[in-house]
C-alpha cells in the first residue's frame, strides 16, 4: 500500500500504529526509517500515550523520518 502511494506522488505516509512494550524497543524505529527508504517519502507514525497501569502496556513513541 505504500509503494502504491509512492508511486501515485505522496510525500508523507502517515500511520497509526501500535507497538507492544516487549517488541517497541526493537522494531519501532526500524520500521519507520525501513518504510521511507524503500518508497522514498517521509513517514509519520503516531502511537498511543503509554499508561504503564493499563493491562496493555504499548511502546509509546511517535515518530517522523525522512528517506535519509
Amino acid at each position: 500500500m505504500s509503494r502504491i502511494y509512492a508511486e501515485k506522488g505522496c510525500e508523507l505516509l502517515v500511520f497509526p500504529a501500535e507497538f507492544s512494550i516487549a517488541t517497541g524497543s526493537k522494531h519501532w524505529e526500524l520500521l519507520q526509517r525501513v518504510r521511507a527508504v524503500d518508497n522514498q517519502v517521509y513517514v509519520a507514525s503516531a502511537s498511543p500515550a503509554r499508561n504503564s497501569k493499563g493491562d496493555y502496556i504499548v511502546w509509546g513513541h511517535s515518530c517522523v523520518v525522512d528517506p535519509w
